[in-house]
C-alpha cells in the first residue's frame, strides 16, 4: 500500500472542515484500499525509484502559478500531516496569492495547492518558493523574460498551465 496512515484517520482529514473539495461523492466507502489507485507521495517514490527525498536548502525550486490560483499554507501543513511528511513552509513568496487559512473554493486554489504539496513531497528540505505572475497582457512571455533576467533563478520550475498555440500569432511565438 504505501501509506502510512489508516483509512479511518485519512477519512476525517479528508472529511475535515475546508476540505471537502478534496472528496467526491464516490469516495464515501474509504475502505483499506483507497489509496490504491491514487498519486500519493510514498506511491510516486515508489514509482520514479525516489530513495532519498532530502534536498538541502542551496536546491531551489518553485511553482508558477498565475490566473488567480491562491496557495493554502493550512492545506500545505494538513497535506504534510496526512502524508507523514516533515511540516515545512515555503521559503519565498513572490507576487503575494498565499494565504494561511484553508482554501474555501477549489476553482481559487486547486492547481496552486497540488503544485506546492507535491513538490514539496518529493522533495524535502529545499528552497521553496511560491511564484504567482499575474502577467495580465501575457503570462508566458513576460513570465519567461522575468526568468531569464534572473541572477540565480530557482533550479526546478513546475508549471501545471497551458496554452494552445493557435491562440498566439506568428510574430508572438517568434519571440
Amino acid at each position: 500500500s504505501g501509506a502510512s496512515i489508516s483509512a479511518d484517520k485519512l477519512y476525517s482529514l479528508l472529511k475535515g472542515e475546508g476540505n471537502n473539495h478534496l472528496r467526491t461523492e464516490a469516495d464515501d466507502d474509504l475502505s483499506s484500499g483507497y489509496l490504491e489507485d491514487k498519486a500519493y507521495p510514498g506511491k510516486l517514490n515508489t514509482f520514479y525509484d525516489i530513495f532519498r527525498n532530502n534536498g538541502t536548502k542551496k536546491n531551489t525550486q518553485a511553482i508558477f502559478s498565475t490566473i488567480g490560483q491562491t496557495l493554502s499554507i493550512s492545506d500545505l501543513h494538513k497535506f504534510q500531516r496526512l502524508f507523514d511528511l516533515t511540516e515545512e513552509n515555503i521559503t519565498q513568496n513572490i507576487g503575494g496569492f498565499v494565504q494561511s487559512s484553508p482554501c474555501s473554493d477549489v476553482d481559487d486554489c486547486l492547481e496552486a495547492n497540488l503544485d506546492m504539496q507535491y513538490i514539496m513531497a518529493v522533495a524535502h528540505n529545499m528552497s521553496n518558493t511560491f511564484y504567482y505572475w499575474d502577467g495580465s497582457i501575457d503570462p508566458w512571455l513576460s513570465w519567461l523574460y522575468e526568468v531569464a533576467d534572473m541572477t540565480d533563478p530557482p533550479s526546478i520550475f513546475s508549471i501545471s498551465f497551458a496554452s494552445y498555440d493557435a491562440a498566439f500569432g506568428n510574430n508572438y511565438i517568434r519571440n
